[in-house]
């Protein structure tokens, strides 16, 4: 049953977290009136993402300026290289023409493409690779500077999907040892049985520390989670990272790297702070209330992004 369920929430996740975009919640009108006041760990406004700056690296000229900044940043020319490769076999494969090319100020949440068709075009050209997601993307960039223990516990219930693309195409494990490493970073968490996110990521924490999860020390690199909160029955409870990007902290800003799902496209967006991209994260993903699990949250390396992070 454990297993059905988690193949229903992979399926899940095809439509939220490293899946399609899901679109900005509506305000209820039971809730309370939209305030000044600063988001609490793992809460959205409501209110509409505002315009950002964002690329699909669909153009030569974004792809050398993103190109330019991962370099700076310390990432490989491997590890680049596979993204480019990976970005140009997505674009290849697609209408790729509402893509867009240098980076442009539009609505983030609302692309200019139909996410069914290109799932639908993907798969007419692979009918048997699912192709690339957030994580696997995530991980191709900056797996060198992630490690764990090598005795660590995995619970990859939930990657059977990554895993399937990545036994078709490994090309994203660059070095031995990586898919071994992809399986223990991107393990579930058990938790506890509540809606306190503060609750969830300092499990998700005292988890990574026993298992050695660690991200390299940068000024300019970071790893972006998303955690999503599983409950199987009130005694199982578990935290699994639904989307992950890879956040370049540059001169003119910060750059957020994406994957937005294995059938949608790359992409790029450009933002002026922390709270900006909480903001827009919580918006494509905090898309339900009511419910009796926490709200996602977002995470920066092993650290909860809350109001005081910015």
């Amino acid at each position: 049953m454990k297993r059905l369920l988690a193949f229903l929430f992979a399926l899940t996740l095809l439509l939220t977290g490293c899946g399609f975009s899901a679109p900005a919640k509506m305000p209820d009108a039971s809730l309370p009136a939209e305030t000044d006041a600063p988001l609490s760990p793992g809460d959205s406004t409501g209110e509409e993402c505002p315009l950002l700056e964002y690329s699909n690296l669909n153009s030569a000229a974004s792809r050398q300026q993103v190109d330019d900044l991962l370099e700076k940043a310390g990432i490989s020319a491997q590890r680049r290289q596979v993204l480019w490769n990976h970005v140009e076999q997505f674009n290849a494969a697609v209408d790729a023409t509402p893509l867009l090319g240098d980076f442009q100020q539009a609505n983030i949440l609302v692309p200019g493409y139909d996410p069914y068709d290109y799932q639908e075009q993907w798969l007419e050209q692979y009918p048997d690779f699912n192709g690339y997601n957030c994580r696997i993307t995530a991980f191709g960039l900056v797996g060198d500077r992630l490690s764990a223990n090598p005795d660590a516990e995995i619970r990859d219930n939930d990657l059977f999907m990554d895993l399937e693309s990545l036994q078709s195409d490994p090309s994203a494990l660059c070095d031995d040892g990586d898919l071994e490493l992809f399986r223990r970073v991107f393990s579930c968490v058990p938790t506890d049985n509540t809606t306190d996110v503060a609750v969830h990521a300092a499990n998700v924490r005292v988890d990574w520390e026993k298992r050695g999860i660690s991200f390299a020390e940068s000024d300019s690199l970071s790893l972006i989670t998303v955690w999503f909160h599983n409950q199987w029955s009130e005694e199982e409870n578990e935290l699994f990272i639904g989307h992950t990007g890879v956040l370049v902290s540059a001169q003119d800003g910060l750059y957020f790297v994406e994957k937005l799902a294995f059938q949608a496209p790359y992409q790029v967006i450009k933002l002026p702070s922390r709270e900006m991209l909480k903001h827009y994260l919580m918006d494509q993903y905090d898309t339900a209330w009511g419910q009796n699990t926490a709200p996602p949250f977002v995470m920066e390396n092993d650290h909860l992004m809350t109001e005081n992070t910015f």
